[in-house]
């Protein structure tokens, strides 16, 4: 969809775009904590450090802590 063709769209529903919060023309960011791109949706690597970093479970009661119970 082209530039004009969206802004006609946002015209006729009467939506209005804060100039400081859009941008046109880049290739991803992060819009809600998680990071858009031509790829489609991730998870903000950022944010799942902690996660990527933690060990492996060992044994059962490792697990089980892990999911809670």
């Amino acid at each position: 969809m082209h530039l004009e063709e969206t802004f006609a769209v946002l015209n006729k529903y009467r939506l209005n775009l804060n100039p400081g919060k859009f941008a046109f023309g880049v290739r991803g960011g992060c819009f809600l904590g998680l990071v858009v791109t031509q790829r489609g949706i991730e998870a903000n690597p950022l944010k799942i450090k902690a996660i990527l970093d933690m060990e492996a479970p060992t044994n059962v009661n490792e697990v089980q802590r892990l999911i809670g119970e």
